[in-house]
């Protein structure tokens, strides 16, 4: 590398570098940051795939830097891995012009310097997480793959393959740069040869060993460690993320035009200004200079949209970083056709570059400035203080669980008290209760109870109501909400509930993160709920800022959760307004229009206005035409209709359809024997009785009548 080309790449780095200092987080982050640093500062196996290579690169550093805060050191790593990555996407775009003048070289640091500062860069650069090491292997990878398509060179074949093997090692986004890859072997086969094919996929597989760490680490007695990677079930599970296939959802053609909008709105995002048709003009220009490269990034994009299309998840932008990267080269190699023209094209398309980098910095320093930004170990410690002394803690959301997990076994905080979180303590907690199990979520509401009813320690739940599935409620325990927890005792005052509620009453006027509205939301839940509780004036308003939270962010799956919680809290109407107002979102897709529905449809059987209930479930068929519970709950109202009007024959024969639908819905079984016994059928109805006798469901009525019922059957057949 020449000096000059040096200096260059090197002013790419601390310019990247000098603004993420100034918007670098100090603490822990709301969602996967805090879980990822306690995984790598104490060799802990992270949710899945484990992200191996960023565990131990995370411990070499953290230990490296042993006189900061563990968070903070990983912190800086993500900054530096940024940093790397721009200074490999100058190298890159630096190929596409002549490289000697003042001119190409602001070109080319400033389209490094833009790549730092695209949002999906930056923010992750901003605190630790798996997605700036994911950036700086892609663009490995793409450089390498440029390299070989241009000259054949194989030594940039071999690295290519090897930064594959890591960057799947790292984060399975990756995947959509296989098949580039291949094509990349195809095309430059006459110098690569099969010889050099066969060292590039031993390059390849020999990073994909270091997933060894999560069998041999798993041998250890962990805090951390979602299943149980010592088993070939709990490996598969782990490498494969297969966690993750309850976010996988089917897409169908009417998808289509929401999912586009998602992507157009997050690329969008990227910079200050639409880049979107600018960067295919790019695509346009490669491929009339080097159609082979062109083809092979367009398969990067194709692929990548694709494998993220049937993900339904709210912190989706990172894994489009491929497409993005692709872009961003696009984008650059559009202005490099400025840069190699005229001195004046040239020194436009150099200007252009520049005011790109520096709006983009502008424009994205708000979104991405995590300096002061606390929330998460603010949560953490609030949920900390209602803990007593020896106390245990149970999370059941990423924001809860994430932030405790580190301060308490990372920073040694509180280290009188347990916590536990669900999946990515269910090793741990199976094993300090004793109970021998196969992993699985389902089976953690058993552990809880064994742990409670040990009795030996105290035990707070944290309250999570904009992760309503998690909510401990659930479990059937007799808990009670007091501030951001449940309790096992109502007897908590006002004043020790308030001290938990601080962030409800300093909400910021932007939020961009959905995890971070997230967290504010369930603190004006949890505020609107105390509020409640002591007949305080404010639970409206409370409320509300809860919903202006959710709506802030147009995230489909946050106006489910929300809607639902309300339903349970029998806020029927605010409900109804939260699910109306999600119909209107233009990213709705079909399974989610469908659980829109199914929400207004119980809404609507609460209010007992049972025209819209039915209307609602006719709309869901119409989506899905063996969706059990519509199917049942219409049966349901034309069984209520047909027993209104005393077609009692008719109303049965309804209720024998859902009991076939539902066999698990005692009150079905219920109101048939009730029916069967009035139309003087009384076998059908014994059977029915006994079904919910079976099921614990009025057993001590339905026992001594079946009894009853069975001698003067019995009697009157003599």
């Amino acid at each position: 590398m020449k000096r000059n080309d040096f200096l260059a790449g090197a002013a790419v780095c601390v310019v990247t570098l000098v603004v993420y200092a100034f918007t670098l987080c100090r603490t822990v982050y709301v969602g996967d940051s805090g879980e990822l640093a306690l995984a790598a500062s104490q060799l802990q196996i992270a949710h899945p795939p484990g992200y191996p290579i960023l565990t131990l690169l995370g411990r070499v550093f953290s230990q490296a830097l042993g006189i900061l805060r563990p968070i903070v050191a990983l912190n800086i790593l993500s900054a530096l891995l940024a940093a790397t990555a721009s200074f490999v996407f100058y190298r890159f775009v630096g190929r596409l012009i002549p490289r000697d003048g003042i001119i190409p070289t602001i070109y080319a640091v400033s389209m490094g310097v833009a790549f730092g500062f695209a949002h999906a860069i930056w923010f992750h650069a901003s605190a630790f997480e798996v997605h700036t090491l994911a950036a700086l292997l892609i663009v490995v990878v793409l450089y390498s793959i440029s390299r070989v398509l241009a000259a054949g060179d194989r030594r940039y074949f071999l690295l290519g393959a090897y930064a594959l093997g890591l960057a799947l090692a790292n984060h399975l986004s990756a995947a959509a740069l296989v098949p580039a890859l291949l094509l990349a072997t195809i095309l430059g086969w006459k110098s690569i040869r099969l010889r050099f094919a066969l060292l590039g996929l031993a390059a390849f597989l020999a990073p994909l060993t270091s997933y060894l760490y999560l069998w041999l680490r798993a041998q250890s007695e962990l805090v951390l460690t979602w299943y149980n990677p010592q088993s070939w079930v709990g490996f598969k599970q782990q490498v494969l993320a297969e966690a993750y296939q309850r976010y996988v959802e089917i897409v169908s053609w009417h998808d289509i035009p929401a999912y586009l909008g998602t992507i157009r709105q997050m690329v969008g995002e990227q910079y200050f200004l639409p880049w979107l048709i600018p960067a295919l003009l790019g695509f346009v220009a490669q491929l009339r200079r080097s159609r082979k490269l062109a083809l092979t990034l367009l398969s990067v994009v194709l692929v990548n949209v694709v494998l993220t299309s049937s993900y339904a998840i709210s912190d989706i932008e990172p894994y489009f970083i491929p497409a993005i990267v692709v872009l961003l080269i696009w984008l650059a190699e559009l202005l490099a056709v400025l840069v190699r023209r005229s001195e004046f094209a040239a020194a436009t398309g150099a200007l252009l570059a520049a005011a790109f980098a520096i709006g983009a910095m502008v424009g994205n320093w708000s979104s991405c400035n995590l300096s002061d930004n606390r929330e998460a170990e603010t949560y953490a410690r609030d949920l900390f203080e209602r803990v007593p002394r020896g106390g245990v803690l149970f999370c059941g959301s990423d924001n809860s669980t994430f932030s405790t997990l580190y301060l308490r076994y990372a920073e040694n905080v509180r280290p009188d008290m347990e916590v536990y979180g669900q999946l990515p303590t269910l090793v741990r907690l199976q094993r300090d209760v004793a109970l021998p199990s196969e992993m699985g979520w389902g089976y953690f509401p058993q552990l809880l109870r064994a742990a409670v009813n040990r009795g030996s320690r105290p035990v707070v739940m944290a309250q999570e109501p904009m992760n309503y599935d998690n909510d401990f409620h659930h479990f059937g325990l007799n808990l009670y909400p007091t501030g951001l927890v449940y309790t096992l005792s109502p007897t908590v005052s006002s004043d020790q509930a308030a001290t938990n509620l601080s962030l409800a009453n300093s909400v910021p006027l932007e939020i961009s993160d959905p995890k971070l509205a997230q967290l504010y939301a369930l603190y004006s839940l949890c505020a609107a709920g105390d509020a409640f509780r002591n007949r305080e004036a404010t639970v409206g308003r409370y409320l509300r800022q809860a919903e202006d939270l959710v709506f802030s962010q147009g995230e489909p799956s946050m106006y489910s959760a929300l809607a639902a919680y309300l339903i349970a809290d029998e806020r029927l109407v605010q409900a109804r307004r939260v699910a109306e107002a999600a119909l209107k979102l233009p990213s709705l897709r079909t399974s989610e229009r469908e659980r829109i529905f199914l929400a207004l449809a119980r809404i609507a059987l609460r209010l007992e206005d049972y025209d819209s209930a039915r209307g609602w479930f006719e709309k869901i068929l119409a989506e899905d035409d063996k969706h059990v519970e519509a199917r049942f709950q219409l049966l349901a109202l034309d069984a209520s209709t047909a027993t209104a009007k005393r077609e009692f024959a008719a109303a049965a024969d309804l209720y024998e359809q859902m009991t076939q639908i539902a066999p698990d819905q005692p009150q079905s079984f219920y109101r048939l024997g009730s029916l069967r016994l009035q139309l003087g059928d009384t076998t059908a109805a014994i059977a029915a009785f006994n079904h919910c006798i079976t099921s614990g469901y009025h057993s001590e009525e339905l026992s001594p009548l079946v009894d009853t019922l069975s001698r003067l059957q019995s009697q009157s057949g003599r």
